[in-house]
């Protein structure tokens, strides 16, 4: 499969919608409008073409550095916080890791050879401009894929 920076994002958008439980808008670019909450946007941070060099089995590999950004609305500050704090969470038992939901295939569906969650930024607050305040965070996914 050649690099495809859009089919990825729609992958891995689409394996976070299939593998959480909580209702979860997953965008796989920025939306037009103020995006429904809970969600999820993929975002890129950057691709390197040449993660290896030389002969490697199946072909080069690139490292494509995304970011999945959850933002989360609640009653109140704490709704939210606790919403984002969830989806954080990791391990047995919990459905609605996003964590969890990308390493359940680390290929996401076939489209590249790993993908795995690095970390994730401290919630926080967002002040958009329509006035509205959601909890982010940020998590950062590092992705290999055969050019």
């Amino acid at each position: 499969m050649p690099l495809n920076p859009r089919a990825i994002a729609t992958a891995l958008a689409n394996q976070i919608d299939a593998n959480t439980t909580r209702a979860l808008a997953c965008y796989d670019l920025y939306p037009p409008t103020e995006p429904q909450y809970p969600c999820i946007i993929v975002q890129f941070a950057g691709i390197a073409y040449h993660e290896t060099m030389g002969a490697v089995a199946g072909g080069v590999l690139a490292r494509l550095d995304l970011e999945v950004v959850v933002l989360a609305h609640g009653t109140s500050d704490l709704d939210g916080q606790a919403a984002v704090l969830d989806m954080l969470s990791s391990g047995t038992g919990n459905p609605n890791s996003i964590i969890d939901a990308i390493e359940a295939d680390r290929t996401l569906g076939g489209a590249v050879a790993d993908a795995f969650v690095v970390g994730a930024s401290a919630p926080t607050r967002l002040q958009l401009e329509s006035g509205s305040a959601p909890i982010t965070s940020t998590l950062t996914v590092t992705v290999r894929a055969r050019r």
